[in-house]
């Protein structure tokens, strides 16, 4: 009786133990941290203009995608193995492309491409979920230009992260030696081409305009923007841009920004962005 009681208990606690190991190894299975997407940028031209922050990005990542032209660059910096050069199809001119506004001659393209997108994205969600890093290399600044500026909204659900790069403006500014910033209260307006002058299309501000600038008076400047955008036109204001703990972002309408602000400015150094650029999406 006595042995048939211990063999009882035994195997209980047999059981116990399984299902304990189970419960808790699953659940730390399911804790397992997630992987992180990089967007980063390598700066313009010579590969010695990479941040430090992209430099150590790139060389602790499990997997490094660019393209083509950027491999030799890249592959001094990654992993062994790590690289992988991919399709310049993956480019944002092709994201999100409804097949029926292509012509006719790029149809077929536009198609390979949509294919291609979804091999690449499901093969990053892949490697995110088993805990990898991923690092997505562009020149300059990806978000100037930045042909991999559509994975901010197709991996917006993932952990993700954009490196900033030097861009061609500062490059540019250190060729000509000289500080366009000099002379009191400017600002440099930036513009993606030859549209200066162009009356907005049904008044909307479709074209972004950032006011890169040093304590620009917004209480003069958002009065003048209302007088000839709609009030619900969007307003992002960037202060610290690129110190990771003190950056901070206000986002609003021109209608809503100031009381947003509460009377006090956001502090010495910001960026001033205006436009429905900052609520479009790249997919159509």
């Amino acid at each position: 009786m006595k042995a048939v009681t211990f063999i009882a208990v035994l195997a209980a606690a047999v059981s116990f133990s399984a299902v304990f190991c189970t419960f808790f190894c699953a659940g730390d299975a399911e804790q397992a941290p997630p992987g992180k997407v990089y967007l980063v940028g390598i700066g313009p031209g010579d590969p010695d203009l990479a941040t430090v922050r992209a430099t150590r990005v790139i060389q602790s990542a499990d997997k490094v995608y660019c393209f083509g032209y950027l491999s030799d660059v890249v592959a001094s910096l990654a992993k062994p193995d790590s690289l992988e050069e991919v399709s310049g199809l993956l480019a944002k001119r092709f994201y999100g492309l409804n097949r029926c506004r292509l012509p006719e001659r790029q149809r077929t393209k536009g198609e390979e491409a949509q294919k291609q997108f979804a091999t690449f994205a499901a093969e990053v969600r892949e490697l995110v979920a088993r805990g990898k890093t991923v690092a997505i290399v562009d020149g300059g600044d990806p978000l100037i230009f930045g042909a991999w500026a559509w994975v901010t909204e197709e991996f917006d659900d993932l952990p993700l992260e954009v490196v900033p790069g030097v861009s061609s403006f500062n490059a540019a500014n250190a060729a000509l030696m000289r500080d366009v910033m000099w002379g009191g209260r400017r600002c440099v307006l930036l513009s993606g081409g030859d549209v200066l002058g162009v009356a907005p299309m049904k008044g909307r501000m479709a074209t972004p305009t950032v006011f890169f600038t040093h304590r620009a008076p917004l209480g003069e400047l958002i009065p003048r923007l209302l007088e000839r955008y709609p009030a619900d036109t969007p307003v992002a204001i960037i202060s610290q841009a690129g110190c990771r703990e003190a950056q901070a972002i206000v986002r609003a309408t021109l209608a809503t920004v100031l009381d947003r602000l509460n009377g006090a400015g956001p502090g010495h150094a910001y960026l001033v962005y205006v436009g429905d650029i900052l609520v479009l999406q790249h997919k159509e």
